[in-house]
């Protein structure tokens, strides 16, 4: 995250937090392997059950994962203020 607060700083932020999330890693994991399945990825059709529940283990594990591993969620979230 090194090169994020890099960032924030050249870009006139004085104070911020900055922290990972597991908010969507269900859909992104959803998302993946729909394109790895067939080639294509639908956000408006309903995926199969069996993947819908890999998908809420997947976020169940990321989200364990971060709890000794703050840096281990799926997306990168800046609060700045300047």
């Amino acid at each position: 995250m090194q090169v994020s607060t890099t960032a924030l700083r050249k870009a006139g932020f004085e104070r911020f937090r900055l922290f990972t999330s597991v908010r969507d890693a269900k859909g992104a994991w959803l998302g993946s392997n729909a394109i790895y399945r067939t080639g294509r990825y639908d956000m408006m059709s309903r995926a199969p059950a069996a993947a819908r529940i890999v998908g809420q283990a997947v976020q169940f594990c990321e989200a364990s994962l971060k709890l000794v591993d703050p840096d281990a969620g799926e997306d990168l979230v800046a609060m700045a203020v300047k």
